[in-house]
């Protein structure tokens, strides 16, 4: 079990960092960024966003609640607003007004807010890996979800990609049929139809070996894969499930989509690390990872206390290192937009020569 909780936490890490510096990036632009086949945020190195962090902030939580659902409650609520001190630029409003929430003092039964955006689906990997019991995911997923989005479609997306975590502990050969025929007693399609319709397609096209590009085409999303839990979700599933043991392959497919592409990056990339284990993620790759308090030592260290469920174990991250690593974050991401307006005022200027 350690050889996949790594593997899942440096999947999502080295996808989320490959990912980052191309999200919400129009197309024209992101070939000047150059193609992903490695780390581009600053000098060659590459630093993971929230998706990594909410991943690492739920193992802990089910570290420490011992299984209890309430516990676990409790100690994501209070993980979130750690979390929150560092001012996360880069996650999604609906979580950091549901962090807002919980740092007043508005208990996480009454946090979230509604909506159906893509934060939930950040915490779903470690609940279908670490939980066995049907009835207790469930409950875990709908607290998860619950405490930042109350849209039922963020909880359902949730469940998915959970289940496909299981999926692959419990599947030798990873194929869409029989994951579907098992998600049909999670969700039944009369409970959800657009779900349904979405999984129908998805289902279709991988049955004609159709690529992930042309499959987001046909759902419409020419301009990039919105931060809507079900444009990310069936994409996601797609490049898995055609690629669920190539990494390289799995995670640029999606990259190169546009739009949310750090969250569906680190999402493939956590799917396929469990399957592969850290051996299948490119060694360079990881390498250019630039995490001084949470680095590549201290992922491997989280995975071994997760296998051995003792508390004592995991580690903790430096503050100081902590503060150091958020302020070349804030200054990387920012170096970023600014190269964007220069590139958009370029394409007016240009346009209007």
């Amino acid at each position: 079990m350690q050889e996949r909780i790594h593997g899942m936490l440096l999947g999502m890490a080295v996808g989320d960092a490959l990912g980052l510096p191309y999200e919400h990036l129009p197309r024209q632009h992101a070939a000047r960024l150059g193609h992903p086949d490695r780390m581009r945020l600053w000098l060659g190195h590459g630093m993971v966003s929230d998706d990594t962090e909410h991943a690492l902030l739920t193992l802990e939580a089910l570290l420490r609640s011992g299984g209890d659902v309430d516990l676990f409650q409790k100690h994501l609520a209070r993980n979130l607003i750690q979390w929150g001190h560092l001012l996360p630029i880069s996650a999604g409003k609906a979580t950091l007004v549901a962090v807002s929430r919980l740092f007043v003092g508005i208990p996480p039964e009454r946090s979230g807010v509604m909506s159906a955006g893509n934060g939930p689906l950040m915490r779903s990997l470690p609940l279908g890996l670490m939980i066995t019991e049907p009835e207790k995911l469930r409950q875990m997923v709908r607290v998860c979800t619950r405490i930042t989005h109350l849209d039922p479609r963020a909880e359902r997306g949730t469940l998915v990609l959970a289940l496909a975590a299981r999926f692959i502990l419990e599947h030798r050969v990873l194929q869409i049929t029989p994951f579907l025929e098992e998600l049909f007693n999670w969700i039944p399609e009369e409970e959800d139809p657009e779900l349904w319709d979405l999984l129908g397609l998805l289902d279709s096209s991988l049955e004609n070996q159709q690529s992930t590009r042309d499959f987001a085409l046909e759902l419409g999303l020419e301009s990039g894969v919105s931060a809507y839990v079900y444009h990310t979700l069936p994409v996601v599933l797609h490049a898995w499930f055609s690629s669920p043991s190539n990494f390289e392959e799995a995670v640029t497919r999606v990259i190169e989509l546009g739009g949310d592409t750090d969250t569906m990056a680190a999402l493939v990339g956590g799917l396929v690390g469990i399957r592969v284990s850290n051996d299948g993620i490119p060694l360079e790759w990881a390498a250019q990872l630039w995490e001084p308090a949470r680095g590549l030592a201290y992922l491997e260290k989280v995975a071994y206390s997760l296998a051995v469920n003792r508390v004592q174990d995991h580690p903790r991250a430096s503050v100081l290192l902590s503060g150091t690593r958020q302020v070349v974050f804030h200054a990387s991401v920012m170096g970023h937009v600014l190269r964007r307006l220069w590139w958009q005022l370029a394409l007016k200027t240009s346009s209007s020569a």
